[in-house]
């Protein structure tokens, strides 16, 4: 039941009257927790972990080479959009399925794909088989309003 579910979910995203032009389809590279994102440094400032300012700044790269290619929107997506997800584990560790999605979202939002994470309305995350160094496929489509 819940397969053929995901499935047509899957397929919502494919048969968009919008047409898969719209649609916007990353490869990325496996998110950081967000269990230790922010870090208390002295005088008890806050600060980001380094492995998240690296993960954002991997993002930010790919999205700026995929839109200097014309092949993604130069310009943030607005309105609302629809998200998959299929994170690929370096391992075979258990790991919440929802950790890796803030960080994702924020990345986005820091690469400018969308305005920002509040858009999402729909979503959709699982994770698919293990890959070495671990990965993450993306799929964002623009709902129509």
């Amino acid at each position: 039941m819940l397969l053929s579910v995901t499935k047509a979910m899957a397929q919502h995203f494919v048969d968009s009257t919008r047409g898969p032009a719209s649609n916007i389809a990353l490869t990325l590279p496996y998110p950081p927790s967000c269990n230790h994102a922010w870090r208390k440094g002295a005088g008890k400032k806050l600060y980001l972990d380094p492995r998240v300012e690296y993960f954002r700044a991997k993002v930010f790269a790919a999205v700026a080479d995929l839109k200097t290619k014309n092949l993604i929107p130069s310009k943030p997506v607005e309105g609302k959009v629809a998200v998959m997800m299929e994170f690929n584990k370096a391992d075979r560790r258990n790991r919440d399925l929802d950790n890796p999605v803030k960080q994702l979202w924020d990345a986005l939002t820091f690469a400018k794909v969308w305005q920002d994470d509040s858009q999402v309305v729909l979503a959709l995350s699982f994770f698919g088989p293990c890959r070495r160094g671990g990965a993450c496929q993306v799929l964002i489509q623009p709902l129509e309003a």
